[in-house]
């Protein structure tokens, strides 16, 4: 063998493992594109109570990496409930529209309070007057549909549904 040949294979055989350890790196740092999912699956409607009482679901956010699928991160929370028919579904907001404030469901009063400001929500999300609401906004009515039985959110102004 020529020590021309010596030199070439001494420098291919020194940079192939750099090579392939580039390759991997980048594969494993390089996340897949991911098509964004504005209406979300939040809960099948024959879980939601036929009484009106709202649930509170998490908006998932599926998440991956270059080598597997890792836990839904959770984006938001939202308030669900049946709507006036018996396929409809209402989801609202969790917060105060006016400054984040949370709000929680109140089964007993069948309305949602404010955990700050004691402010209330009737079961549309619309403040209930007293003394203190003036100053509030209603709170913010998430678009639904229901597809098969399941009720979607909409995170976002895409008119597009959701296809299964």
């Amino acid at each position: 063998m020529s020590s021309e040949m010596k030199k070439f294979l001494a420098v291919v055989s020194l940079l192939v493992p750099f090579a392939f350890a580039g390759v991997v790196g980048f594969a494993f740092l390089a996340v897949p594109e991911q098509a964004t999912q504005e209406w979300r699956p939040i809960v099948a409607l024959s879980e939601l109570p036929a009484n009106g009482d709202a649930l509170k679901r998490a908006i998932l956010d599926p998440d991956y990496d270059a080598w597997q699928r890792r836990p839904d991160r959770v984006v938001d929370h939202v308030f669900v409930r049946r709507g006036t028919n018996a396929t409809d579904a209402i989801a609202l907001a969790t917060r105060h529209t006016n400054c984040g404030v949370s709000v929680e469901y109140d089964s007993n009063a069948q309305c949602f309070r404010s955990v700050c400001y004691d402010v209330r929500f009737d079961l549309d999300g619309r403040v209930i007057p007293d003394k203190r609401s003036a100053i509030f906004e209603d709170l913010t009515r998430i678009p639904t549909l229901v597809i098969d039985g399941t009720v979607y959110v909409r995170l976002t102004e895409d008119p597009t549904p959701p296809t299964r």
